[in-house]
């Protein structure tokens, strides 16, 4: 171990010095003794942990000292750069108290590397420039975490910066690298990124993006109308690389002096124009949309600290929207999914644009100059450019301050009556909130119309976006207010007819029309229900449909209803639905698909009835009784338990819905359903192999938590009470097994104030315990160990010092090469019993995790 190695760096320069090493192999010796030493597959408890970091970061000065020696023989970029590798990777035990001009010299080859990327292939490969990156992104990364916590008004304790004028003095270190890279950024690095358009070089822009990224983040500025020139030129480099991922689809098509982003002379209008008439191009590069999302982020964080009154803010946001004017032209490549996800990303920027720029402005400004422009409407393609920009837009402004954008709006609309792609149908799902104004009936069918044709499509994407543009238009209309209402909800109906052979989109397009109904009369939305769903309760009650038709019918109901909560008195829920379900659970109870989606549909049902459905209950209960005793699901737990919670999870226990009291008859029945599922569940639990029963255990342990804490129904039989507990510790090792740990939080919590409870808990407690802490040896998923945190935590409050012996039946669980002796199982029970059970259960995890990692090596 490195705690016993006196000096692990001064060792390895030994042997080289004795010719027992090569060059080559020291620096790697070197390199990876920080990484390997301290990248948690070890396993070291927490203070072996840190005598190993403090042994680090003693070694650092010797090995920089070792750095340094090489460094003032090396001749070539190549050696320079293994040098720097390895110094990076020791880099964060960095103290600049002794070594501060050393590093700063390593940093300065960071940034002539940089600085020099057209040797890359000249004795400097990627890997060492991208070292290089990486070195002075640190530094930058470091400016900014100082400066913020300098400009915040003083710098608290925090890891090595606890040294208030140290930390100052360390910035002050770092500033002049920060200065100098700032000066390549506006000078050198500009000239390459210029020269570098015509090979699209995407691994230069990748890189050098995120330095310029870096860069303006750790500047913490604030613009103002004397801004410095310099800092405008980053900012505006940064806004180029928006736009580079577009210019470089045409990097080799003719006109890469007039598209290269970079070029001193470069103009965008000019740009603009001669994308127009290319019909030739190369493929789209993935990779470089990335650089793009970069420049997109650091900009929205300048926009978000400025407000509107800046007129260099204004004149980078128009800037940003020239950009917008030019990508949105879509290129001649197929296929168009990666431009068009780039275009999203890039769209990302609006909201702080909105902010800025007046919302009907900036719409004005963009309708200008695409549909207004002569080869937009001579286009179809130009057509689609400008919706990609106008869409989004309208989402962004506030429409009740724009209405005299309407017309223009209706202009578009008659143009798209001609047309069918994918910017026209997301279009038309972007001016949703048009419709939250008076007056836009007919605008709204007249979109219905081109988005009904939409459907018919032969593309299947098409179709998607056109359910999803109708699914968004529902939100937003109210079929109350519309003096048109049958003519829509008629055309609604017709979409849904289009798609009754795709049931998760006619899923899609049903909870839009409950949606856009929910607010309807009783009688009219008994009306839309019954136009919608009598064609398939009349086919169900022809009771000539298979088993899996059924169930689709069935989840359709359910689409349509589970939008309609609390409207009761719809007489076709009631009288034709609810009676119609409980007849398909008599029917289809040997089906676990059939029973669990029949079973949604009642819950639904349950919801949009409000305090009526109190009526069915008993009949309810009836049905499942008998179903359940024939076979049972997991389904009818779950079904009991949302029952409850609907009706009778209320302070103190009162039986109260909405103001309404539910009879004791009632409650009986649930009572009496539950204890009948419960007997049936624990049969076959205890005839079963766990395995084959994880979801109803998961649906059984759900139950049995919620009803421990809000009902007496639980631990009225003292009997079903201990069996319940007493195969529960066998039940934690499923794959989810939040559900079993929830009922013992409840049991504990609930056994403080019920007797008999918490003598069942402790009676089965200490083998909850070794199982629980058995699945954290096995190195188990990380959700289970919260599970197991919460639980741990659960026996200590409740317990205090009396869980001493739970906690050793649990820690005897793991393996010896955790717990050694008995000084360590010691040390853990005294953390466990403490303030640090939660982290001592964690690292209990993290050593667990480590050790089978390496068992299976």
């Amino acid at each position: 171990m490195v705690e016993h190695w006196e000096s692990p760096v001064e060792s390895f320069i030994n042997c080289y010095k004795t010719e027992r090493l090569t060059l080559k192999g020291v620096l790697f010796l070197i390199e990876t003794l920080p990484e390997e030493t301290t990248n948690g597959r070890l396993i070291m408890i927490p203070e072996l942990h840190s005598k190993v970091n403090i042994k680090l970061k003693n070694e650092y000065a010797k090995a920089v000292d070792f750095l340094f020696s090489l460094r003032k023989s090396s001749t070539d970029f190549a050696n320079t750069g293994n040098i720097l590798r390895c110094w990076h990777n020791w880099r964060r035990f960095d103290t600049f108290s002794s070594n501060g001009e050393i590093c700063r010299l390593f940093l300065e080859d960071c940034l002539t590397i940089i600085k020099h990327p057209n040797m890359r292939g000249h004795g400097l490969d990627d890997e060492i420039y991208e070292v290089a990156i990486n070195c002075m992104i640190d530094v930058l990364q470091e400016c900014a975490y100082l400066s913020s916590r300098d400009t915040a008004g003083g710098i608290n304790s925090y890891e090595d910066y606890d040294d208030v004028q140290y930390s100052k003095r360390r910035y002050a270190d770092l500033q002049h690298i920060q200065k100098a890279c700032f000066e390549a950024c506006i000078g050198d690095l500009l000239q390459h990124l210029s020269a570098s358009f015509a090979s699209s070089d995407v691994f230069l822009y990748s890189n050098l993006s995120r330095v310029y990224a870096n860069l303006l983040d750790s500047l913490h500025f604030s613009l103002s109308d004397s801004n410095d020139a310099q800092l405008l030129k980053l900012i505006h480099a940064i806004i180029h690389f928006i736009e580079l991922p577009y210019c470089l689809i045409y990097a080799q098509s003719g006109i890469e002096n007039v598209i290269n982003p970079f070029d001193p002379s470069y103009n965008r209008a000019a740009a603009r124009e001669a994308v127009f008439d290319r019909t030739s191009s190369s493929e789209f590069d993935e990779e470089s949309a990335s650089i793009a999302q970069k420049a997109v982020f650091v900009l929205c964080d300048i926009l978000s600290r400025h407000n509107t009154a800046v007129e260099s803010i204004k004149s980078i946001c128009n800037e940003i929207l020239d950009i917008f004017l030019l990508i949105s032209i879509t290129p001649p490549i197929q296929p168009l999914v990666e431009y068009e996800l780039y275009i999203r990303d890039s769209l990302e920027i609006f909201h702080e644009l909105a902010r800025i720029i007046p919302g009907g402005t900036m719409y004005e400004h963009i309708h200008a100059h695409t549909i207004g422009h002569a080869k937009f409407q001579s286009s179809p393609i130009f057509l689609e450019s400008a919706l990609r920009i106008l869409g989004p837009i309208i989402e962004k402004i506030d429409i009740k301050r724009n209405i005299h954008l309407l017309d223009s709006i209706h202009t578009i609309v008659n143009i798209l009556e001609g047309h069918c792609s994918l910017p026209c149908i997301r279009f038309l799902g972007d001016i949703r909130r048009v419709f939250l104004l008076d007056g836009t009936e007919i605008l709204l069918e007249r979109v219905l119309r081109v988005l009904h044709r939409s459907l018919q499509s032969s593309s299947e994407d098409d179709r998607y976006e056109a359910v999803q543009s109708i699914s968004s238009l529902c939100y937003y209309i109210k079929l109350e207010k519309l003096q048109n209402r049958e003519t829509v909800l008629h055309m609604l109906v017709g979409c849904m007819e289009i798609m009754r052979d795709n049931e998760s989109l006619l899923s899609i397009l049903l909870e839009g029309i409950a949606l856009a109904s929910c607010d309807l009369a009783t009688d009219d939305i008994q009306h839309v229900i019954a136009k919608v769903s009598m064609p398939w309760i009349e086919a169900i009650e022809g009771n000539t449909l298979s088993t899996p038709q059924v169930r689709i019918l069935v989840d359709r109901m359910t689409s349509l209803v589970r939008n309609l909560s609390n409207r009761p008195g719809i007489a076709i829920i009631s009288g034709r639905i609810l009676p119609l379900l409980l007849e398909l659970l008599k029917r289809h109870h040997e089906d676990a698909d059939s029973v669990e989606c029949i079973c949604r549909c009642i819950k639904h049902c349950a919801r949009c009835m409000n305090m009526q459905f109190a009526g069915h209950i008993p009949l309810l209960v009836a049905t499942i009784s008998q179903v359940a005793g024939q076979k049972m699901f997991g389904t009818y737990l779950y079904l009991v338990e949302w029952l409850h919670g609907i009706f009778y999870t209320t302070p103190k226990g009162s039986k109260v819905f909405n103001g309404h009291t539910v009879t004791p008859e009632n409650l009986e029945s649930i009572s009496t359903l539950y204890h009948l599922l419960t007997r049936s569940t624990l049969e076959i639990l205890k005839l079963s192999q766990m395995a084959d029963v994880e979801d109803m255990i998961e649906d059984f342990y759900g139950l049995q938590a919620q009803f421990i804490l809000h009902t007496k129904f639980a631990y009225e039989e003292t009997e079903l009470a201990d069996q319940i507990v007493s195969i529960s510790a066998t039940c934690m090792a499923i794959r989810k097994p939040q559900c079993v740990f929830s009922f013992w939080e409840s049991l504990l919590k609930r056994g403080k104030e019920v007797k008999t409870l918490e003598n069942i808990a402790l009676k089965y407690l200490g083998a909850a315990a070794a199982s629980a802490f058995r699945i954290l040896a096995s190195g188990c998923p990380k959700s289970t160990e919260h599970y197991i945190e919460d639980f741990t935590i659960s026996i200590v409050d409740r317990f205090g010092r009396d869980c001493l012996p739970f906690l050793e039946q649990a820690l005897d669980q793991l393996p010896p090469a955790i717990i050694s002796d008995s000084k360590k199982k010691n040390s853990l029970l005294e953390s466990l019993l403490g303030s640090r059970t939660k982290s001592t259960v964690h690292h209990i995890h993290k050593l667990s995790s480590q050790l089978a990692m390496r068992n299976r090596f």
